[in-house]
């Protein structure tokens, strides 16, 4: 294991190495730059290069050639091998590869170079398409390009008045007030407890608001529920009179 000192003088020289010619050796302009110059470049004292530099090649970092220059094994090999890519691409490729002919003597030939390398996904078998199966096919077809299904219209159901109150009054509100729909259904039915459960009434006023537009809409509404619901008799009132309205008088009671 290498200490960072020398990790670090190994970084400065594989960017030199990188550079050079050939390529992996710490070569400068050519030539293998002494332990003086190496530290001058590091940025140490030449006793504290020399060290690092020996550390690193006891820990096994780098080779020497022959003439005793340090070169990377790795950037070496790396290069010879992009030199051969090279040399095989002016020629046209790879020869292992573009050199093989094809055997057009062989009478027998390979399934795939018959349907290519890919083969196709459904095959025709050799005795033809079924009928049955054709048959499928056709019936099976024209319901997929129809499409979804055209929903069916269902019968009109009769909308009760507190129904209509909510679903048309909510509306209103919502466009008149701003507020969600579900702050208008609570007005609502605030408003409807005050006319006595008066459904046609309230949204008959609604709807008047909805025409005239005032400035406070909400105040305007719960006036003319007040208005409109204190002067006359309560429902329960109107039920008890009209009941009594059939019974004939009796004299002396």
């Amino acid at each position: 294991m290498c200490s960072p000192a020398a990790r670090g003088i190994w970084m400065d020289m594989l960017a030199i190495m990188h550079d050079a010619e050939p390529c992996g050796h710490l070569l400068v302009n050519g030539r293998a730059p002494n332990a003086k110059q190496l530290s001058l470049i590091f940025g140490v004292s030449e006793k504290e290069g020399k060290k690092l530099i020996a550390e690193l090649e006891e820990n096994g970092v780098f080779s020497r050639s022959d003439h005793g220059v340090i070169f990377n094994r790795r950037m070496v090999r790396d290069k010879a091998v992009s030199d051969e890519a090279v040399a095989n691409g002016k020629k046209g490729g790879n020869p292992k590869i573009v050199g093989k002919e094809k055997d057009t003597d062989n009478p027998k030939k390979n399934k795939n170079d018959e349907r290519g390398l890919t083969p196709p996904v459904n095959p025709i078998p050799r005795g033809g398409v079924n009928h049955q199966e054709a048959e499928a096919d056709t019936d099976i077809l024209p319901s997929l390009r129809s499409g979804p299904p055209e929903p069916v219209a269902e019968p009109d159901q009769p909308v009760d008045a507190r129904t209509m109150l909510f679903r048309e009054g909510k509306t209103l509100l919502h466009h008149m007030i701003g507020k969600s729909e579900a702050q208008c259904g609570a007005l609502i039915g605030r408003w409807l407890k005050t006319c006595r459960d008066r459904c046609d009434l309230l949204l008959s006023i609604i709807r008047e608001a909805a025409e005239h537009r005032p400035t406070d809409v909400v105040s305007w509404i719960e006036g003319a529920v007040r208005h409109r619901t204190s002067g006359g008799p309560s429902p329960r009132h109107e039920r008890v009179a009209e009941a009594w309205a059939g019974v004939p008088d009796i004299e002396g009671v």
